[in-house]
């Protein structure tokens, strides 16, 4: 294993070395493409430039992936989730707002956690 890191250590410091030679100029040149950057950096190494990726800002949350979040609470957890009647989940992504019926999962919507006897 420290075999492995002392090469990893080498190969970092290498890269580095030579991405320290690169000039202001260049960096800023619009007619220097990001392959020929890097062509010329580590060009005795080998370049793999791979396809750009596209982007996207997008949220993956959805009600049926929080009703099972909120399934995974306790009883007593989900009734003091329960405020005004309700369960309110907000997605701190996508500010997405989520409400949910109390009884859905069985808790009381007046909010106020069960007796115990």
């Amino acid at each position: 294993m420290a075999a492995c890191d002392e090469t990893q250590a080498e190969s970092w410091n290498h890269v580095t070395a030579l991405l320290s030679t690169v000039s202001h100029e260049e960096l800023l040149d619009r007619d220097l493409s990001l392959q020929d950057l890097l062509y010329r950096l580590y060009h005795e190494d080998g370049v793999r430039v791979y396809a750009p990726a596209h982007l996207a800002l997008g949220c993956r949350c959805s009600r049926e992936k929080l009703e099972d979040v909120i399934r995974t609470f306790s009883d007593d957890d989900i009734q003091h989730m329960v405020v005004d009647g309700r369960i309110a989940v907000t997605c701190q992504f996508c500010n997405a707002e989520y409400v949910f019926d109390p009884a859905a999962f069985g808790a009381d919507p007046s909010g106020a956690p069960e007796a115990r006897g």
